[in-house]
């Protein structure tokens, strides 16, 4: 038996799965808009869609050349017996074959830093704070508007829940951070008593910090201090430590104090680049 609040909550998701089938119609290949349509459709149940998008998003990235991306999703469609999977895996691999024979330098270069959206795992943020009472539904959805506004108007910001919740002061914005800092493992702290050193910038590119919201402020000997603004992405710290290949200690801030520092980190990379 369905329960009121289970309702009220597949409600609010398949309201948020209509916002992004409405932007879809206008820009149909756009990625982190499927990538958001494809894990609202999860949350709704509505596996069949799910799958569609899965598959429209595994063209964009193929398109977009992001070759680490289509691998992960290409090990989920191999799994798969859809006959709609098999002919879109027999078109790719048919498709890989004549790339390679006829046009090996198009493939994606070693030196080429694809970066994974991070606004599934921010939806997927929303959508925790939302369940576990920090966000009611309206707020939710508020969020979830913000959040893919962001994304598809996107001028090289930092898309993140914390943003979004800042940006409209959200009244219980420092209990939400207390909640993120405990639940995720994570102490809060101010980058504003930081002096952000020039070493800083060498570990994680512009784009990187930009798109996953994860920026290195200090370094204690070989280890590194790094605030994240969404501590529950236990994926996203396994691989700041695998790009870094240090050992990295991780921190939460506010989104604002974030972007302070990482526009101190960008400067500090151009300064890098232009005298190198």
């Amino acid at each position: 038996m369905t329960t009121h609040d289970e309702s009220d909550s597949l409600n609010t998701a398949r309201q948020t799965l209509q916002t992004f089938e409405q932007i879809l119609e206008v820009m149909p290949n756009d990625r982190s808009t499927l990538e958001a349509a494809l894990m609202a459709a999860y949350h709704c149940g509505e596996e069949e869609k799910a799958l569609t998008y899965r598959l429209r998003l595994a063209d964009c990235l193929l398109a977009e050349g992001d070759q680490e991306e289509l691998d992960t999703i290409l090990a989920l469609l191999r799994e798969s017996d859809d006959a709609r999977v098999k002919d879109w895996l027999v078109r790719y691999d048919q498709r890989k074959r004549q790339v390679r024979e006829k046009a090996p330098s198009v493939l994606l270069k070693d030196t080429d830093e694809p970066t994974q959206s991070a606004v599934p795992d921010e939806m997927d943020l929303a959508w925790h704070l939302h369940e576990h009472g920090h966000l009611t539904q309206e707020e939710y959805a508020n969020v979830v508007r913000d959040l893919t506004e962001l994304s598809t108007n996107n001028q090289g910001e930092t898309v993140s829940v914390l943003h979004a919740l800042e940006a409209t002061q959200h009244k219980n914005l420092e209990q939400i951070l207390d909640y993120l800092s405990q639940t995720g493992r994570t102490p809060y702290i101010s980058l504003a008593h930081f002096d952000l050193r020039a070493e800083c910038a060498q570990f994680l590119s512009a784009n990187y910090i930009r798109h996953r919201a994860a920026l290195v402020f200090d370094l204690i000997g070989n280890e590194l201090l790094v605030t994240v603004l969404n501590p529950l992405n236990e994926a996203l710290r396994a691989d700041v430590e695998k790009k870094t290949r240090r050992r990295c200690h991780f921190y939460l801030t506010r989104a604002s104090e974030f972007e302070t520092a990482m526009h101190k980190l960008l400067s500090a990379q151009t300064d890098q680049a232009t005298h190198a």
